[in-house]
């Protein structure tokens, strides 16, 4: 009779371990106004969640203007490719785990730091008016368009990002500016960077248009990226 009585227990143990793990993972949201947005937007199943499974079929997320002080929970939306979430309050973003991510605007916001490192297939990163003290583009090659304009950054490397058309990079600090390997920039502003010296590109690279008002720099055309101090 307690083997019965004990089959039974473990059986209703099962079942209600079975039940809880059939139930789908939701996503987290700090944020009540970007937690409203997903759920107007993403909600298939009207059960006022996002599910991860929801999440992952989004492609594009835009929300401008919102008064968004967190994109917690953004981390779940991995076959994102589009991310526009500029003129908010945010301090943090973790894009990460966006490694389809090929459009990121993230401007006009109080960011102090962003990592780009995981998404390689980045093609324009706009990242204007923030906080920033350090950019790390390395890893982001296939980059055709970069504006990081209007932040605290001192240096800027850009020499693996070998697609680059557009560069904004004004209202910093930067030293210099070495382009020898962006032979495929056609537009570069600089200007209000009161610490700028020095500007390296080849000696037959043509730029549309290139502006740097308010600098110190002196344009090197070279022959060969061996002669730059660098």
């Amino acid at each position: 009779m307690k083997a019965i009585y004990l089959y039974y227990i473990i059986a209703a143990i099962l079942l209600v371990a079975c039940g809880r793990t059939g139930q789908e993972e939701t996503v987290h949201f700090d944020d009540e106004i970007f937690r409203a947005y997903c759920i107007g937007h993403f909600d298939k199943n009207g059960d006022h969640e996002i599910s991860v499974s929801e999440a992952k079929d989004v492609k594009s997320i835009s929300i401008i203007t919102a008064d968004v002080a967190s994109m917690k929970g953004i981390e779940h939306f991995t076959n994102m490719e589009t991310l526009e979430c500029c003129d908010n309050r945010l301090t943090q973003l973790d894009v990460t785990h966006l490694t389809k991510l090929k459009k990121l605007n993230c401007g006009d916001n109080d960011l102090t730091q962003l990592d780009v490192t995981n998404n390689k297939a980045l093609e324009h990163l706009i990242c204007c008016a923030n906080k920033l003290t350090k950019l790390d583009v390395s890893q982001n090659k296939a980059l055709t368009l970069l504006y990081c304009d209007k932040n605290d950054l001192t240096q800027l490397d850009v020499s693996r990002n070998t697609q680059l058309v557009h560069l904004e990079c004004d209202y910093n600090y930067l030293t210099s500016l070495n382009l020898m390997n962006n032979t495929k920039l056609e537009v570069l502003t600089c200007y209000e960077n009161p610490n700028l010296k020095d500007i390296w590109m080849r000696h037959d690279q043509q730029l549309r248009i290139l502006y740097t008002k308010n600098t110190k720099a002196t344009i090197h055309r070279m022959r060969h990226s061996s002669k730059a101090p660098f």
